[in-house]
């Protein structure tokens, strides 16, 4: 029966807004009403109930039940996020600002919900519960399924009940489907993965109006915890919500290659820089705005899933919302308009900013930490506190001489005294100067460039694979390495104040040792009184299956020194307090690192921790690695001595030109890689890489070995 009045409700409009309401008073609305049962369209147009309320709603005794509760105004919400949206987009410049607000529009059509009353009617049916969902789960063909009702009910109420049912799973599930249908995949995190969870259980165990229901309040959920004072801060509130709305991004299935690379945009591009700077070394123009997640695009649309990433300094994405969040907020707004030298006036939440980022992942033993520009300097300032830290040892307790201060000025002893970093053959520490004298990798790198000439070389084992196959040779190699290391240590004419080594040799070639080797290193430099640096720029950070790859060694004392950079987007050293100078200003430049660094670098630990990526780093690599293993028996003439820890893998070709012309073919192909040494191919993905990316770049892989194949040896 109608009832007596109408109900009482607090009811907000789009006409109604007029610049006149908070934001509190468009998110949500406080309002009680009553639902009769024989009159479904008297209902709030623009409101859905909360999944929290208590209802009750009685089909057979024509009871008109009240049902209190808050509501959410989701089509005011709808118009409001799609405004503030749009209009930070086109701040942004972003060309497909528009085309994305139509894509917003349909996405979120579900939260434009109509005739509440008539689907709570429809889903509190016991043969809805009962037989429709179970048995129509993807709830897409709304008409058969007005129809199903016809068919259990019976009567007039049938009649009305299924063009009810049609009406709004037109206007509501059908959109929803379609919606899904093509987000499915992209929808990952934040809220995008809450809400295809509750549209998910909802379809199969709730009903429609309970889904929009808890669609509804999941997104006042979203709406709830932004701020009201900024747009900007607005949108980068919620994890997953800015990047991925604003931006338009998506992690595509597969590559799309459309034109030769480089492309004609591309190489146009590339002329135009080299006017004003050397681009020899350039392969392809990169377009970061239409990046995402492991996927590169390029000036010419091509889209590559990027299996080198910026010479492995990505970790977590291109556009990773986490990062892009930071980047757009306050603090870092602040840190990049009003650069400090921190040495000499660190803002007041530096200290905060390094406990927060690189000292919640310090290496076992290192308490402390020397922010730098980049890996090259941060190991040629790791150089400095390791000849400070040897001279003090020698001089004792005096303080410094006339004389070493005098000599000093000309280079000469004994205030610039005789003394050598030692490093290894093929390792690869840096281009700058100091860093090049310990760098052995690559002619080129060093010629023409003066060098320290009293800096030895000891030799890196080469070994053999399989390893399991040539373990007696490998161990004598081994071995063989540890005595010259030794030999030379107690030697060498120059004292030596410190050894350098990569846990990986990078640049060499991707030329692993075991971990018996690395424990007698560290137990020969302490024998020595000499320090050990641990180079991790290429192999911190996760890639290797821990997040130090030396943490792999289990070292009875941990190393003296662990330089950084690369996925961690920052660089630096953490290092003993032994290491710390006598004096001010002795280990020194004007900037001492970027805080706006340490917030991307946090951003990156976040998300690292959160997602537990360093475990899917392991099994990803050991997934990719067991299927590689396999491709080097199958075309052995081109794909040899797999190896490598996590996803930090590599295998070799037999020559230079024959690793070029597959690197040139697999990027044809859509894959992005780099080569290192003279014959390697290696590995050098994101954090993120996952078994699905692993399966798109086989397909591409075994595609470019059939071609190379039939061409060298049909």
């Amino acid at each position: 029966m109608p009832p007596d009045k109408e109900p009482e409700r607090k009811e907000t409009t789009l006409d109604s807004l007029n610049g006149t309401l908070s934001w509190d008073d468009i998110k949500r609305t406080q309002y009680k009403y009553q639902v009769p049962e024989t009159d479904h369209r008297k209902v709030h147009r623009t409101c859905v109930i909360d999944d929290t309320h208590k209802e009750k709603i009685k089909f057979s005794t024509g009871k008109t039940e009240t049902i209190t509760g808050q509501a959410v105004c989701v089509e005011v919400m709808t118009k409001k996020m799609s405004e503030l949206f749009l209009e930070h987009a086109r701040q942004q410049n972003l060309p497909e600002a528009d085309s994305w607000l139509t894509q917003l529009m349909k996405r979120w059509q579900v939260t434009y919900i109509r005739g509440s009353a008539n689907i709570r009617l429809y889903t509190s049916s016991q043969y809805c519960a009962q037989f429709t969902f179970p048995m129509i789960r993807p709830l897409m063909n709304a008409e058969d399924r007005a129809k199903l009702m016809g068919i259990r009910m019976g009567g007039n109420v049938v009649s009305y009940m299924g063009h009810a049912v049609w009406n709004h799973m037109q206007q509501i599930v059908r959109p929803v489907g379609a919606g899904l249908d093509r987000y499915i995949d992209t929808w990952k995190n934040g809220a995008q993965q809450r809400l295809f969870h509750i549209w998910w259980s909802g379809i199969e165990r709730h009903g429609v109006m309970t889904l929009a229901s808890r669609i509804a309040n999941a997104i006042a959920q979203v709406w709830n915890q932004l701020d009201d004072d900024e747009p900007a801060a607005r949108m980068a509130s919620v994890r997953g919500v800015q990047s991925r709305l604003v931006s338009g991004l998506a992690e595509p299935k597969e590559p799309k290659v459309t034109t030769e690379i480089p492309g004609p945009q591309s190489k146009a591009m590339l002329k135009h820089l080299s006017q004003i700077q050397d681009t020899r070394a350039a392969i392809f123009a990169g377009d970061y705005t239409k990046s995402v997640g492991n996927y590169i695009a390029d000036a010419d649309g091509n889209l590559l899933l990027d299996m080198y990433c910026q010479i492995a300094s990505i970790p977590v994405g291109y556009n990773n919302p986490r990062l892009l969040k930071a980047a757009q907020s306050p603090e870092m707004a602040t840190a990049l308009a009003n650069r400090p030298a921190l040495g000499v006036f660190p803002s007041t939440d530096w200290a905060s900013a390094l406990e927060e980022s690189f000292m919640r992942v310090a290496p076992r033993g290192l308490d402390m930490v020397f922010t730098t520009a980049h890996g090259s300097d941060a190991n040629e300032l790791a150089y400095k506190a390791a000849f400070m830290h040897h001279a003090r040892k020698c001089r004792g307790a005096r303080g410094y001489s006339e004389q070493e201060l005098s000599s000093v000025m000309d280079n000469q002893e004994p205030g610039s005294p005789s003394a050598a970093i030692l490093s290894f053959s093929l390792g690869f520490h840096g281009r700058t100067f100091g860093a090049l004298s310990t760098t052995r990798s690559k002619a080129v790198h060093k010629l023409d460039i003066p060098a320290f000439k009293q800096w030895p070389r000891a030799p890196f084992p080469q070994l053999r694979y399989p390893l399991e196959k040539y373990a007696q040779e490998n161990a004598q190699e081994e071995k063989r390495c540890l005595e010259e290391l030794e030999r030379i240590l107690r030697t060498h004419p120059v004292p030596i104040a410190a050894v350098i080594i990569e846990p990986i040799q990078s640049e060499g070639g991707d030329r692993h040792a075991s971990a018996e080797f690395f424990r007698a290193v560290r137990s020969i430099t302490q024998e020595t009184d000499v320090l050990m640096i641990v180079d991790e720029v290429q192999t911190g950070c996760g890639a290797t299956g821990s997040f130090w790859a030396h943490e792999q060694w289990d070292l009875p004392t941990p190393p003296d020194v662990v330089t950084f950079s690369k996925k961690m987007q920052a660089a630096g050293f953490f290092h003993t307090r032994a290491l710390v100078p006598d004096q001010a200003y002795r280990n020194f430049n004007t900037w001492l690192g970027d805080l706006p660094r340490a917030l991307i670098a946090r951003g990156i630990i976040d998300e690292i921790t959160e997602d537990n990526l360093v475990e899917q780093v392991r099994k990803t690599g050991e997934y990719l690695k067991s299927h590689l293993q396999p491709l080097a028996i199958r075309y052995h003439r081109l794909v040899t001595n797999v190896r490598g820890q996590g996803t930090f893998l590599a295998f070799d070709c037999p020559t230079t030109e024959l690793r070029t012309e597959f690197l040139n073919l697999m990027r044809q192909e859509g894959v992005n890689m780099g080569g290192s040494g003279e014959v390697t191919v290696r590995f050098r993905p994101m954090l993120t890489l996952t078994k699905t990316h692993v399966n798109v770049f086989l397909t591409r892989l075994e595609s470019v070995l059939n071609k190379m194949y039939k061409k060298h040896w049909p």
